[in-house]
């Protein structure tokens, strides 16, 4: 029966870890920074939108307030 020293199993498992870890982390980091480009980027449509929104309601206020 060939049997494995504790010590080259320890590295063996630390190395694939580590290689599984920053395999992982690259994909994991790309994943975030789509949904933070995505994220950003609706929050930006949505304020604008509001902006508007906001712009076009105070318009029509003061248009209000003028005739009136």
């Amino acid at each position: 029966m060939f049997v494995i020293p504790y010590g080259v199993w320890q590295v063996w498992i630390c190395g694939v870890v580590v290689v599984v870890f920053r395999y992982a982390w690259r994909v994991l980091f790309r994943c975030f920074v789509l949904v933070y480009v995505y994220a950003a980027a609706g929050l930006c449509v949505i304020i604008m939108a509001c902006c508007v929104v906001f712009c076009e309601l105070l318009q029509l206020f003061n248009c209000g307030f003028l005739f009136f």
